[in-house]
């Protein structure tokens, strides 16, 4: 099992927030949360990175399946280490 990435609570605390103030836009809800100077942080562009490296392993490994189906245990391991 794997723990909670800092990419998936922030963007668990977005959604959160989205539904939770339905009549602001995405512009005002990222001055009301001063998501702009936090997106400029080392540690949120490490996260957006991160996140979408696991992204692009996950199509990677879709694109796989679709085409040779299930995959086998070393070729899991190569992803899974991707």
């Amino acid at each position: 099992m794997r723990g909670i990435s800092q990419s998936e609570i922030i963007e668990l605390v977005e959604t959160i927030i989205v539904y939770k103030f339905t009549h602001l836009s995405r512009e005002e809800i990222e001055v009301m949360l001063g998501l702009g100077e936090l997106k400029q942080t080392r540690v949120y562009q490490e996260a957006l990175a991160e996140g979408r490296q696991e992204e692009r392993r996950m199509v990677v490994e879709s694109l796989l399946k679709v085409r040779f189906g299930e995959l086998d245990e070393p070729l899991s391991r190569i992803m899974t280490s991707l």
